[in-house]
């Protein structure tokens, strides 16, 4: 899937492998999406200096942190003080400049506001401590019925998908219900058309309890439904293809 990693950024917490930024860089423009940065730009300066990509970082607290007022944002990033949440949140702003301070929304209507639907997004970096789960994985899924454990009911068909190819997430597993949505986060990349293409465990900021994953999308057929035969448990997922035609993202 992936013929050359390259780290970016900082070692340690903070950098992420990047799966060919060599043919991200042959393109004639860029586009990441970093969530989540705790006052710290090494990953975004990096891709900046190396790639020279088109960045917009997410966070809602960034100016909540102590020794904001010292911090330097650089002049080439897009910074936007929004938080992440469910798909659909957000909805109700026709424009970006009609969003408050400190507003939550979903990814879909943040590419949205921002005029990047019909955009690839090249990278999209995510270090949000745990709210990967709700912000994504009803990105990937309608989803119905009870809910489990974990507050997460089972999915149904597909969702249409933002056009991202890579994806730099911290997996968290620090709790129950995180291992739970773990899995399910892990099997909705599976059939929604990503490899993993880099993972290890995070030793420094979260004592091995999170873990660094590297996804790629490829190109994927329309219309496969996943169908969880024991939800859950982790012992049997499977899918099937209905009838649908073929995409590719590329």
């Amino acid at each position: 899937a992936c013929t050359h990693e390259v780290r970016i950024g900082s070692a340690g917490d903070g950098g992420k492998w990047v799966c060919d930024p060599h043919k991200i860089t042959a393109k004639k423009k860029c586009l990441v999406y970093s969530l989540g940065s705790g006052w710290k730009f090494e990953f975004e300066t990096a891709i900046h200096t190396q790639m020279g990509c088109e960045i917009h970082t997410f966070d809602p607290y960034l100016d909540m942190q102590p020794n904001w007022d010292n911090v330097t944002m650089p002049e080439w990033l897009h910074f936007h003080p929004w938080g992440i949440s469910k798909p659909g949140l957000g909805s109700e702003y026709a424009t970006a400049e009609d969003v408050p301070k400190y507003a939550t929304m979903g990814l879909d209507q943040i590419i949205r506001l921002l005029n990047h639907t019909l955009t690839e997004i090249d990278i999209l970096k995510i270090d949000i401590e745990g709210y990967e789960y709700p912000a994504l994985i009803p990105l990937f899924f309608e989803i119905h019925g009870p809910s489990t454990a974990s507050g997460y009911p089972p999915p149904g068909r597909f969702r249409t998908l933002p056009l991202i190819r890579q994806m730099l997430i911290e997996i968290h597993a620090d709790k129950t219900a995180f291992v739970e949505a773990a899995e399910m986060f892990l099997q909705a990349m599976k059939f929604n058309g990503y490899v993993t293409f880099h993972k290890e465990p995070n030793i420094e900021g979260a004592q091995g309890a999170a873990f660094e994953y590297g996804f790629l999308r490829l190109n994927i057929p329309i219309g496969y439904e996943v169908q969880w035969v024991v939800p859950f448990d982790g012992v049997c997922v499977g899918g099937k293809e209905t009838a649908g035609d073929e995409t590719a993202v590329s």
